[in-house]
C-alpha cells in the first residue's frame, strides 16, 4: 500500500513544489546544484572506493556499491521539504537538492546495470561438456 500509493503521492507533491526556473534565472543556484551533486556523489564514490580497498574488491564491485548507495530520494526529500518549510534553506537550495535527487536516481541504476553486467560476465562459469 505504501509503495503503490503513499510514496508516489509524496514524490509528486514534493515535485510540484520544485521550481526549476529558479536554477536558470539565478545562475548562482545552478552552481549550488552542481556543488551539491559533486559533493554528495563524490562522497559516495570515495566511500565505495575505500570499502573496495579494505575488502580487496575489484573496480566493478566498487562501482556497483557506488551505484547502489548513490541514489537517495525518500529521506533527502523529507529533510529538504521540512527545511524549506521551516525557512532553514532557501528556495534555490531546495531546487538544487531536487536536481541532486533526479540526477542520482537516474544515474545510479545505469551505473549498477553497466558494472553489474561486467561482474556477471566475469563470474559465468562454462558448463562442462558431456561426451
Amino acid at each position: 500500500m505504501g509503495n503503490s500509493l503513499f510514496i508516489p503521492a509524496f514524490l509528486i507533491s514534493v515535485g510540484v513544489l520544485c521550481n526549476p526556473r529558479i536554477l536558470v534565472t539565478n545562475p548562482e543556484n545552478l552552481g549550488v546544484a552542481i556543488a551539491v551533486i559533486i559533493g554528495a556523489v563524490g562522497a559516495k564514490f570515495f566511500a565505495a572506493w575505500v570499502a573496495s580497498q579494505v575488502f580487496s574488491y575489484t573496480f566493478a564491485d566498487a562501482m556497483v556499491m557506488f551505484g547502489l548507495t548513490m541514489s537517495r530520494a525518500g529521506l533527502v526529500l523529507v529533510i529538504a521539504l521540512f527545511a524549506q518549510q521551516s525557512n532553514l534553506i532557501t528556495v534555490g537550495l531546495f531546487n538544487a537538492i531536487m536536481v541532486y535527487v533526479v540526477v542520482t536516481c537516474l544515474t545510479g541504476p545505469l551505473i549498477c546495470d553497466a558494472f553489474g553486467k561486467q561482474i556477471a560476465a566475469k563470474n559465468l562459469v562454462p558448463k562442462p561438456q558431456l561426451s
